[in-house]
């Protein structure tokens, strides 16, 4: 009885601290982008893995976006463009489904990556997102920099927390 109690306080110790969430690992994978993609020689198939390592090695870009969420805040990461392209996505991709961690999925067409500044945010306000904080990916567009275009339902149902992989069409 003792054992089962002591097991179940530390489940719910590790559960409840943050730090040890996916986040914390810069190594576990973060994202996996699948479908038509060419990736580089030494990749495994038609599959491509990022941990928070490979994603930081990107170029980061900062923008400002009000969410219902997390109100005016600054996200930083890589821009999804770079990242698909970093994937190996063809010119000729159309769209993308997005997958977040609790099965969320969109349709998202590739030309919002080109035309907007759509960041793969792993970074609000300077700290590291979590799986508590939306993360440890959240797909961010710049809102703020274009109101009237972006401040939509439309596009609010593309900025997927939590996202675990992208499905390249």
């Amino acid at each position: 009885m003792e054992n089962r109690f002591v097991a179940w306080w530390l489940a719910v110790v590790v559960a409840c601290i943050p730090s040890w969430s996916l986040a914390a690992d810069p190594a576990a994978v973060l994202l996996t982008v699948t479908g038509n993609i060419q990736p580089a020689k030494n990749a495994a198939g038609k599959k491509v893995t990022f941990n928070f390592k490979e994603l930081s090695a990107l170029p980061a870009t900062s923008i400002r976006s009000t969410t219902n969420y997390a109100g005016n805040a600054e996200y930083t990461g890589p821009l999804m463009k770079d990242v698909l392209a970093k994937a190996g996505m063809p010119a000729t991709a159309k769209e993308v489904i997005l997958v977040g961690l609790d099965g969320y999925q969109i349709r998202v067409p590739v030309s919002d990556f080109m035309k907007w500044e759509v960041v793969l945010a792993h970074t609000q306000n300077g700290k590291r997102l979590e799986i508590e904080t939306k993360g440890p990916l959240l797909v961010m567009y710049p809102n703020d920099k274009y109101p009237k275009e972006l401040r939509n339902h439309a596009t609010n149902i593309k900025q997927v927390w939590a996202l675990v992989s992208v499905k390249v069409q």
